[in-house]
Parts: structure tokens; C-alpha cells; sequence
């Protein structure tokens, strides 16, 4: 993957990877959907570029796509892990795990990449 899609996507997580149980609530949402749209964007690039090349050659290769997807999703993980550690509040809990329950369903109806969701956030 080039240099800039890397860049693009750790932009989107520093500014997220401080999180607490006091701004996980706040946060978190916003987080997921910046990475749902950066990867919709990757993944129409790769079919769109594909579809238009000669050859079936692309912009940018699926396994590379794939591969940042990893990545993300262990420091999505590592974030969230270390907000939620040490917090007793409920709300907080069900409020993430709503967050990170509605990210898989929209990953599930419109797949952007070919790593099942729950790999990336194996423990």
C-alpha cells in the first residue's frame, strides 16, 4: 500500500488513540465512521481501477488494502481496550459495545475488505 494510504489512515486514529471511559462515548462513533468511510473508499477505488484497466491491474492491490485493515483494527482494538480499562460505568459499556455492534453490521452488508471482521479484533 503506498505511503499516503497509510498516512490517511493513522491521521484518522491519532487523533482517537487516547481514549478514557469519559470520552469513549463521545469519541468512538466518530472514530468508526472515519475508518467504515476511508476503507469504502479504498475498496471502490480497488473494483473501480480494476474494472478500468487494462488487464484487470489496479491502483492499488487488494492484499495490500487488506493488510492495513489488520492494522487498523489492533489499534482500533488497543484504543478501546485502554479506555474501557478501568471502567465501572455500564453505560459506557453498552454504549461501545452498541458502537462497535453497529460497525459490524454495516462491514457485514457492504464488505470492504476480504479479512472477516472479527479477525481484526481478535484479542
Amino acid at each position: 500500500m503506498d505511503s499516503l494510504s497509510q498516512t490517511q489512515a493513522s491521521l484518522i486514529l491519532s487523533s482517537h488513540t487516547r481514549l478514557s471511559g469519559d470520552t469513549l462515548l463521545s469519541t468512538l462513533p466518530t472514530l468508526l465512521e472515519q475508518l467504515l468511510g476511508f476503507f469504502l473508499v479504498e475498496s471502490h477505488v480497488l473494483q473501480t481501477t480494476a474494472a478500468s484497466s487494462p488487464g484487470g491491474a489496479s491502483f492499488r492491490r487488494r492484499e495490500d488494502v487488506d493488510a492495513l485493515w489488520l492494522e487498523m483494527g489492533g489499534r482500533v482494538k488497543d484504543a478501546v481496550r485502554g479506555g474501557l480499562e478501568g471502567c465501572k460505568e455500564m453505560e459506557v459499556w453498552r454504549g461501545v459495545k452498541a458502537g462497535i455492534g453497529m460497525f459490524v453490521q454495516a462491514l457485514e452488508v457492504r464488505p470492504i475488505v476480504r479479512v472477516p471482521v472479527r479477525r481484526a479484533c481478535r484479542p
